[in-house]
């Protein structure tokens, strides 16, 4: 059927990127929940007949000052999983004398938990790294899982769910963790909500498909071989952070393969009560460590530039149909182009919704509606503002 007007080359040029740019960001977010979707169906962890290829595995819980009460809360659920053969090594970063104390008493309880502490002298390195390397020192078996001590399982599956990958051949297996909602109670809850679900479902997606940009450091289970082979995290020791990312993309390289773990016995909720302001740090931070994984920052800001450029050609093309209409009163094509143009940009963000919803389901996360397009639009110039803060924040050790 011919069209009832004229298109020059400038209005095809226009009409061709607009639905390349569509079918671009349709397939990015129908993929990406694909692959989740993928992960997700292979169901819960099946109880029975698999206890007996379960490999052994070394609980490493990461505590710090004011994570007492906490690990009387949280330890018992970890002594207590469902798993033939295991190990915890809580290691107390800071020395902490509560947490001395909580450990004590909780070793009466539990004979075979196993403690470390890391001296008050080691103040020049990341905490962190230096708890996870004296934890895989001191782990006796093969297998390591890394977690915190803010960190709770919902069951006794959790490290069944998670040890399983390794008896098909993963070397690396990425968790999840949900922010429990008490503790993100203030101001910009749901904005925090969105952006650590599309950051999770991202990263993991990406994992996925064997293509490593970060994990949750609170939920990671790798072979112990690939930290020694790793030197560690002796490629990051100048940085204050980097555990999470740097390190797990350079073992990725090494292992023979990577697995993602998103059924519900395998989520921890971590409990923080200083979450709003940790969300903020915990940003900065990893934006300034994206920029030393090789091709991080181009991949973070691809998604982005594609909606925005997709979003400015759908109003560049409203406003040429208003003013088509205005000077030489092309009804038809006017309606075309801008109802067009504006049924093409709706029914992408229907797809990022969808997608973004049922993202939020596979994850356990909070399903968002209504806000979704206004944080899409918002998400990208704040990462840019963190970003900018990043580079004037202290993330060197020596500062």
């Amino acid at each position: 059927m011919a069209i009832p007007f004229d298109i020059n080359e400038f209005e095809a040029a226009g009409a061709c990127v607009f639905l390349l740019l569509f079918i671009v960001l349709v397939v990015v977010n129908g993929r990406r929940m694909r692959v989740l979707k993928k992960w997700k169906a292979s169901g819960s962890y099946a109880v029975s007949g698999e206890s007996e290829t379960l490999p052994p595995l070394s609980v490493i819980v990461c505590a710090y000052a004011g994570d007492a009460e906490t690990l009387g809360r949280n330890i018992p659920m970890l002594m207590n999983q469902d798993y033939p053969d295991f190990e915890v090594i809580v290691v107390d970063a800071d020395n902490d004398d509560e947490v001395s104390d909580a450990l004590t008493r909780l070793a009466i309880q539990y004979p075979s938990l196993r403690s470390t502490f890391i001296p008050q002298s080691s103040a020049n390195v990341s905490k962190k790294k230096l708890a996870v390397t004296l934890g895989v020192k001191a782990a006796k078996n093969d297998f390591v899982l890394v977690t915190s001590a803010a960190c709770v399982p919902e069951g006794g599956l959790w490290l069944k769910a998670m040890g399983r990958h390794f008896d098909s051949g993963a070397e690396i297996v990425i968790g999840h963790t949900v922010v429990d909602p008490s503790c993100d109670l203030s101001f910009g809850r749901r904005y925090r909500s969105f952006d650590r679900l599309a950051e999770a479902a991202r990263y993991l997606a990406a994992a996925a498909r064997g293509n490593m940009i970060r994990g949750n450091g609170n939920n990671v289970a790798y072979a112990k071989h690939l930290f020694y082979e790793n030197k560690g995290f002796s490629s990051s020791l100048n940085l204050k952070y980097g555990d999470d990312d740097i390190f797990l993309c350079e073992m990725a390289e090494r292992a023979n393969a990577t697995a993602i773990e998103i059924s519900p016995e395998s989520i921890l909720t971590e409990n923080r009560a200083d979450y709003p302001n940790a969300f903020k740090t915990d940003k900065q931070h990893r934006y300034f460590t994206m920029r030393h994984i090789h091709g991080g920052m181009k991949r973070l800001n691809f998604e982005s530039a594609a909606f925005y450029a997709f979003t400015f050609l759908a109003l560049a093309a409203i406003g040429y149909a208003a003013g088509l209409y205005l000077q030489e009163f092309a009804w038809m094509k006017s309606v075309i182009v801008g109802g067009g143009a504006f049924v093409f940009w709706l029914a992408e963000m229907l797809v990022f919704i969808s997608a973004s919803r049922s993202e939020a389901k596979i994850l356990g996360e909070r399903r968002l509606l209504f806000c979704l397009p206004l944080f899409r639009l918002l998400r990208p110039i704040v990462n840019a503002v963190i970003t900018f803060r990043a580079s004037e924040a202290k993330n060197y050790t020596w500062e």
